[in-house]
């Protein structure tokens, strides 16, 4: 075997060699044959061709000492070119290496670093340099079978990528620059561990067993990896397949839903009946719940996104327009319809939806059909891999085939200890099965005892065995259980977060703990400690119960949070508002006062010598200061509100109305303004925001009336837990576009030279109510009178 495994080496030696010739050629000779080393870097190329030689020479019997020197120096300039290579890569610099020879010309865009051989290859270059220097050293012979056996390992799984094409992440780094390198390498390894200096190496019958088994377990493991992954791009493609293909069906029930709409309001439009505007009612939700079903199952594609923003304005834009066209058909009568029908914009606004939906279609589309094709490139990997799971089988019933036939002078030793143990097999038998039998009775003495829920689940899924404490946590009689399944007990468990781990007990057979929460089949729930075991009847789990615990622990939890969370809101609210208060009530009046005196002094020591320009502009700004301080005073109020120091006591709201009634006195006189109280309760406030509240929506009511005098009317309805004020007027009224909008401090509606005010009564209302515990909105239209209500708790915050 000797001169076998010697000539066996020195021959894929010459084979490297030639193969490095051709990489260098290409790069020296362009258009040429040797094309084919191309993908190859030169650097590798040289690498290849200094390792082949080294290998050739250490071959030899007979060297010469240049010889033994170059076998020697060669591999050197290996090593130190890899490690140089590496470097670069660790520390992010270019020692001008890479191109220093031959310079890579035209290289592709997505090159990183031209004429750099990979990462992994510098890696393998450098174990296999360490190697061929360490090979004429006997003491460091076992460290040299060990890296070789390394890159083996390395290039096999190299191979495997290749084969199955897994360019996943987990498998990106055996991916070197290319094929050709990892063949070359894979020869050069094989050469190296069959070379002179290793031809001592000699393995007994057991080595050889051994080592074919770790062969056979490395080869599996291989293959499993690769067929693994590729199930799982597989199961990932699939997934996704079917995510888009539920996005297409969503945005074509939009698309419906959308024509339902249109079609039953032009049916009510046609036939002015009532009930044809049932589906048109109906379709309404429907159409913005698949918009919003459209972008959650969307939500990875941001494009895809943004239309679905865009679609979404635009099913509401045509739900509108479809109402108004309604409201017309009610009001106006067909003819008045058929004119904002003629108009076009429905159909203009209708055919943007379909246009943004076939957009929305056909992106998924395109997204199906590559995923498609992902999926079909996963089954290829998945097919290549069982081809090669097929061949190595083959090869390996071969190498198990030929251990058997050279083991076959065991066989009869080992039938005659058969044969002995046969003869007191059936008395060990009974003695066995007695101890068994002893044992599993102690076993379920001790079971039926415990204080913890025992059970044992058989891999048909059925109950084989449940102890007492077990029956009171599950809320069943014994006869209940034992022979039934846990998906006839507990229907739906299936889809439950504790149902992979049964899974994982049964099949990976590893023992798991955990606290899960259940629910029972009739609506309660508990918290239990779980611990299961695999056993040979299936599994076996141990429970507690710690649902009182896990209450107090969930209770405490959200106290404490609530409790951090209103002191952090609080101490930083304070504090700003507290800096704010006294930047407004001084810093910010002063300076406003002295302009205002100063231009009242300037305009009476210029009286007489002012023209009617010169006048106004004075009174301009005037006007401008003590604008601004009013807003200074109602940012103060604003800020005053969250930090009032006054405590809650009962506040009669009648004397409230009747102190807003004597503070409004003048402007209901001058507006001939008419304000109706009804009876209103007691409750718990602070009576100065209280005052504040009312009149505030008073005034605005007085404020923003209509051509007839203003007329306003407060009352007050009892809740179960709050009471429920309104304050009702037939003013100018306000569109439902900007209900939100009025409760925005500073959002004005109107301009200053129509309506006097800051723009901030209403945000001084919502923080008030919001400050008691309740809720303050709006109800209105245009030209009809607004009607505010707020609520107070009963029980003060």
């Amino acid at each position: 075997m000797k001169g076998f495994t010697r000539n066996l080496s020195t021959a894929l030696a010459i084979i490297t060699l030639l193969i490095a010739l051709l990489i260098i050629g290409s790069w020296g000779f362009p258009a040429t044959v040797t094309d084919i080393g191309r993908p190859v870097k030169f650097n590798t190329g040289l690498c290849l061709l200094l390792s082949a030689i080294t290998l050739y020479l250490l071959n030899r019997e007979e060297n010469s000492r240049i010889g033994q020197m170059i076998s020697g120096i060669l591999p050197l300039i290996v090593l130190l070119l890899a490690l140089l290579t590496l470097a670069q890569y660790i520390f992010r610099v270019d020692l001008g290496i890479d191109q220093l020879l031959i310079r890579e010309k035209n290289p592709s865009p997505t090159t990183l670093y031209p004429g750099r051989m990979a990462a992994l290859t510098s890696c393998i270059f450098i174990l296999l340099s360490i190697a061929f220097l360490l090979l004429r050293k006997k003491k460091f012979l076992l460290l040299v079978q060990i890296i070789l056996i390394i890159g083996l390992v390395i290039l096999s799984l190299i191979f495997l990528v290749y084969i199955t094409r897994t360019h996943n992440d987990q498998f990106s780094l055996f991916i070197p620059a290319s094929l050709h390198t990892s063949f070359s390498l894979l020869i050069l390894y094989i050469g190296a561990f069959f070379c002179l200096p290793l031809h001592y190496l000699r393995f007994s019958f057991q080595k050889r067993v051994a080592a074919f088994f770790l062969f056979t377990l490395l080869l599996l493991l291989i293959v499993f990896l690769g067929f693994r992954q590729n199930a799982r791009r597989f199961n990932d493609t699939a997934r996704w397949v079917e995510h888009t293909n539920t996005a297409i069906l969503q945005s074509l029930r939009v698309k419906s839903l959308a024509q339902d709409i249109e079609t039953s309001a032009r049916g009510f439009i046609i036939s002015g009946r009532e009930d044809s505007l049932e589906g048109y009612k109906k379709a309404i939700p429907a159409i913005y719940q698949a918009v919003r079903d459209l972008k959650a199952s969307t939500r990875d594609n941001p494009l895809q996104q943004a239309r679905i923003d865009s679609l979404n304005e635009l099913v509401h834009r045509n739900i509108e327009l479809r109402q108004q066209l309604v409201e017309i058909r009610k009001t106006g009568g067909f003819e008045a319809a058929q004119r904002f029908f003629e108009t076009g914009i429905s159909k203009q606004k209708m055919e943007e939806l379909l246009v943004m939906i076939s957009a929305i279609e056909q992106e998924e589309t395109l997204l199906l059909v590559k995923r498609r094709t992902d999926n079909a490139a996963s089954i290829d990997g998945s097919n290549r891999v069982i081809v090669l799971f097929q061949v190595l089988t083959g090869l390996l019933l071969l190498g198990a085939f030929f251990i058997i036939y050279k083991n076959t002078r065991f066989r009869n030793r080992a039938e005659k200890e058969i044969r002995d143990l046969n003869e007191n097999l059936e008395q060990k038998v009974v003695e066995k099965t007695s101890e068994l039998l002893k044992n599993e009775l102690h076993f379920r003495n001790i079971l039926d005892n415990l204080l913890e829920g025992a059970q044992i689940i058989g891999f048909d899924w059925k109950y084989k065995y449940v102890n007492d404490t077990f029956l009171q946590h599950s809320k069943y009689r014994r006869e209940e259980l034992l022979g039934y399944s846990v998906m006839e007990k507990y229907p739906g468990i299936e889809q439950a977060s504790i149902f992979p781990v049964y899974e994982k007990c049964f099949n990976e057979r590893v023992a798991i703990h955990l606290e899960n929460e259940f629910i029972f089949p009739d609506g309660t729930m508990g918290w239990f400690e779980l611990s299961f075991q695999p056993v040979p009847e299936g599994i076996f789990i141990l429970s507690v119960d710690i649902t009182p615990r896990k209450r107090s622990e969930i209770l405490l939890k959200e106290l404490n949070e609530t409790l951090e969370k209103r002191a952090v809101e609080l101490q930083s609210s304070n504090t700003e508002l507290e800096r704010f208060a006294y930047v407004a009530s001084h810093d910010l009046q002063e300076p406003l006062r002295m302009v205002s005196s100063f231009l009242h002094l300037l305009e009476k020591k210029m009286e007489g010598k002012l023209d009617d320009s010169a006048k106004q502009y004075i009174g301009f700004a005037v006007d401008g200061a003590e604008r601004m301080k009013n807003l200074i005073q109602d940012l103060l109020r604003y800020s005053r509100v969250g930090t009032s120091k006054e405590s809650i006591t009962d506040v009669d709201c009648n004397e409230i109305l009747e102190s807003v009634r004597s503070v409004l006195s003048l402007t209901i006189r001058e507006t001939g303004a008419t304000l109706l109280v009804k009876n209103l309760p007691v409750i718990k406030a602070i009576p100065a925001q209280i005052l504040q509240l009312f009149q505030n929506l008073v005034g605005n009511a007085i404020k923003y009336h209509g051509e007839a005098p203003s007329l306003i009317e407060v009352d007050c309805t009892e809740k179960e837990k709050s009471w429920e004020f309104s304050v009702k007027d037939n003013g100018i009224g306000i569109d439902p576009r900007f209900f939100d909008k009025i409760f925005i401090i500073f959002q004005r509606l109107h301009n200053k030279t129509d309506y006097a005010g800051t723009g901030i009564g209403l945000s001084i209302c919502k923080k008030i109510v919001e400050r008691h515990g309740g809720n303050i909105w709006v109800e209105s239209s245009p030209g009809n009178g607004s009607r505010f209500y707020f609520t107070i708790p009963k029980t003060s915050v």
